[in-house]
């Protein structure tokens, strides 16, 4: 991020949307990232871009009213489920309560559903137990492969034993 900082300072924005887009893309909800991305748009004039992400952000400066205004006056005139359905998966957070302020009340008055359900890409705690479900279901397969193998081996002794023995 400070690199992309210190482009947008330069007046690099181009460069600085490069650094970001991936990051954006794929780290989970970051409000800082979004703000800054979300500024790195302003710059490039992209306002209807630049509202989704300083939107999410829940930075509120009034440099950032009009893009903000072009974002929710295309998407949020859908309802409140198709703004939510907007966003980038990472920021689907789920009901509005799972926001920040002052995200959580825009979101509530933009009439997004407490039933909203949050993407994979959001649940960081998915990761977490996909790690710890994978590592488990790894060592139960050893163990059963090992348990096999020293099967085998006593079987083939027993075997040797009783035919040689």
């Amino acid at each position: 991020m400070r690199q992309a900082e210190e482009d947008l300072a330069a007046g690099r924005a181009c460069e600085a949307r490069t650094l970001l887009e991936p990051t954006v893309a794929n780290e989970t909800y970051n409000p800082a990232l979004y703000e800054l991305f979300g500024r790195v748009l302003l710059d490039l004039a992209e306002l209807e871009l630049a509202g989704l992400w300083l939107f999410l952000s829940s930075a509120r400066k009034p440099e950032y009213e009009q893009a903000i205004g072009v974002f929710l006056g295309k998407r949020g005139r859908k309802g409140g489920r198709k703004l939510y359905e907007s966003f980038p998966p990472p920021a689907r957070l789920g009901p509005p309560d799972n926001y920040p302020e002052p995200l959580r009340n825009e979101l509530k008055a933009l009439d997004v559903p407490g039933d909203v359900q949050p993407s994979r890409a959001a649940r960081v705690e998915d990761g977490w137990l996909n790690a710890v479900g994978a590592t488990a279901c790894g060592g139960c397969i050893l163990f059963v492969l090992f348990c096999t193998f020293v099967g085998a081996v006593t079987v083939g002794r027993w075997i040797l034993d009783r035919v040689f023995g």
